[in-house]
């Protein structure tokens, strides 16, 4: 069972997540707060959860204050930004404090539930507007900086490095290469060494400036 904490300073939004959530099979809604430091209260209480869904947008503290304390604190847990928010700069914040998963408040149930459950299982998740968004940022960025040699890749590492790009998870991968999810795994971690970076962003990120994937 994957336990959540829902953190959103709207109770009613709170309740419209748990009634959500609740239908979702292995996922459980176990505890609610309104505010980062109730967040943090309850953490350093002895609840235990897997997932905290965390609001960006917050009186007091916002969500990327949030996220960089619950990483801080507790590394283990995953952290997914929830916002009506779709620009670069709360997406890049919410990442670089330690977020693995942003979704946005109008995404349908079923892109709630695979949020949930892929940065559950250690990957991350971005809903298909915030990927746009990250690249378009990386296409601006190219124009400023001269694109790096990239290293040998295999034809099998190529494969899953598009379909990295393209936000599927490892067993989503796997069942389109007719490849164990153990297997994807293995590249994955094969193709962050060579290409030194540290995380799909990183890996996104590299496949773009060195042209190994298609914009269009």
């Amino acid at each position: 069972m994957i336990k959540v904490l829902l953190t959103d300073d709207h109770k009613m939004v709170r309740a419209g997540l748990k009634a959500v959530i609740d239908e979702f099979d292995n996922i459980s809604v176990v505890g609610q707060a309104s505010t980062v430091a109730e967040t943090m209260a309850l953490l350093a209480g002895g609840l235990t959860v897997d997932v905290v869904l965390l609001d960006v947008n917050m009186p007091v503290q916002n969500g990327i204050e949030g996220a960089k304390l619950i990483t801080k604190e507790y590394p283990s847990i995953a952290i997914i930004g929830l916002s009506m928010n779709d620009d670069h700069l709360s997406i890049s914040s919410m990442l670089k404090a330690g977020a693995t998963g942003y979704i946005l408040k109008d995404s349908d149930e079923l892109e709630l539930e695979k949020a949930i459950v892929t940065v559950a299982n250690g990957e991350s998740y971005f809903a298909e507007k915030v990927t746009k968004v990250m690249m378009n940022a990386m296409m601006v960025k190219k124009k400023k900086e001269k694109q790096t040699s990239h290293v040998a890749l295999s034809v099998r590492e190529k494969e899953i490095l598009k379909l990295v790009c393209d936000g599927m998870t490892n067993n989503e991968i796997g069942e389109q290469l007719f490849i164990s999810a153990r297997t994807v795994d293995t590249h994955r971690r094969n193709l962050l060494q060579k290409t030194a970076t540290n995380n799909t962003a990183g890996l996104v990120k590299y496949a773009f400036l060195n042209g190994l994937i298609d914009m269009d």
